[in-house]
């Protein structure tokens, strides 16, 4: 999508510059319609742009409106399905395509160079860039120092945008304002391109199963992997294989994860008394521990830890305006909420920054929890944490 805006802006370029051409020498009337003769022969060809294809116009301009309303519905639909952005990202990559076969056809078909300003490009890109870079490095150590800083943070992305507005303009008066537009485009396009690629990367390297993304919906925990991977290795140490009597409740997620163990056991969320000796651990979702007392108290012995078995984006934190949200505490509402009601209050523009930039959420990722108890002789195989207890106590 940023690279079909690139050369959108590129194309919008070279019809300023070509019509700021015929303006200061229109020609002959011959040259005219030897001009139109040309065009029209060339329109039956294919082209490189798509000025001289009224079709090719037409129909970039409708992915473009597709992708923009496919944008606005699912967003005010409020459907966060990690399957609907096929919705949303179907258009935009036809635009990539589009954009990309511009770059290819550009290059093969010896078609006659855009009539790019060069020195007006390497200018207001090199000043757009300084801009953007600087703000970025003045907005996180604003950000950093919290109240002891003297600027606060909206301003910094308003001086930035200011800048860039008498860029745009002095760029206008200098190689005409329909050049700085399109660089303004391109630049812009460059910019967000930048930002996707970046986000995409923590998403699917850094983040990963943890739902500090909007992107990710419900997800196992990295935990339960761990824990089981643990146990294995637990097992194996013992010498009998995976033959470590385990215990495990009807959570469904566990007749896969436990499917190797030999002697494992399913119950139905409620023990019938203090497991064997030989039963070295037991899984248990934490409702089934909260809704069977005496689980805890046949646990007795055990060291226990609690888990995030799945877990997901805290969406009423960050987007959803739930009732009453503007007479509530500002704390209590949502980050759009104080985006809304207090878009200049230092705090919000703070943690504003650190989601949009970081994937902070400023919130607990919300969960469904599990335990796991093992005894004390392989509890420090298990890695089970600062929090286990003895006494078969959660933390």
């Amino acid at each position: 999508g940023s690279l079909a805006l690139i050369f959108l802006g590129v194309d919008y370029m070279r019809n300023a510059k070509l019509g700021m051409q015929h303006a200061e020498s229109p020609g002959s009337e011959l040259e005219i319609q030897k001009t139109s003769a040309e065009t029209e022969h060339s329109s039956a060809a294919p082209s490189a742009g798509i000025a001289a294809i009224p079709d090719a116009a037409f129909c970039i301009g409708l992915i473009a409106w597709w992708a923009i309303g496919a944008f606005a519905i699912y967003t005010w639909a409020g459907e966060k399905m990690p399957w609907l952005t096929i919705h949303i990202s179907l258009p935009l990559t036809f635009l990539a395509a589009w954009g990309f076969q511009r770059l290819v056809w550009g290059r093969t078909s010896g078609a006659e160079p855009l009539a790019v300003d060069r020195q007006a490009a390497v200018v207001f890109g090199a000043l757009f860039a300084s801009i953007v870079g600087l703000g970025f490095v003045v907005m996180t150590a604003v950000v950093g120092f919290g109240e002891q800083s003297l600027i606060m943070p909206w301003a910094v992305p308003a001086v930035s945008l200011l800048l860039i507005g008498l860029l745009t303009v002095g760029a206008g008066l200098r190689w005409g304002f329909g050049q700085s537009i399109a660089l303004l485009a391109i630049c812009g396009g460059i910019a967000i391109g930048v930002y996707t690629a970046r986000s995409s990367y923590r998403l699917s390297f850094e983040n990963g199963d943890t739902p500090r993304e909007m992107m990710v919906y419900t997800q196992t925990s990295p935990d339960v992997m761990r824990i089981v991977r643990r146990l294995e290795e637990a097992s194996q140490r013992r010498g009998n294989g995976l033959a470590m009597p385990v215990i495990y409740d009807n959570e469904t997620v566990w007749s896969w994860y436990i499917r190797d163990f030999t002697n494992g056991t399913r119950i139905d969320g409620r023990l019938d008394g203090p497991p064997g000796s030989e039963v070295m651990a037991v899984l248990m979702l934490q409702e089934n521990l909260d809704r069977n007392p005496e689980n805890r108290s046949y646990l007795d012995g055990f060291v226990i830890q609690r888990y995030p078995l799945r877990w997901w984006f805290p969406e009423d934190q960050i987007y959803r305006l739930n009732d009453g949200w503007r007479e509530v505490p500002l704390e209590n509402t949502s980050l759009l909420g104080q985006v809304l009601r207090a878009p200049f209050d230092r705090g919000v523009n703070e943690r504003l920054w650190r989601f949009l930039m970081f994937r902070d959420p400023g919130a607990a990722l919300g969960s469904s929890d599990m335990i796991v108890a093992v005894r004390p002789e392989i509890a420090d195989q298990i890695g089970i944490g600062l929090g286990g207890e003895l006494r078969g106590e959660l933390p």
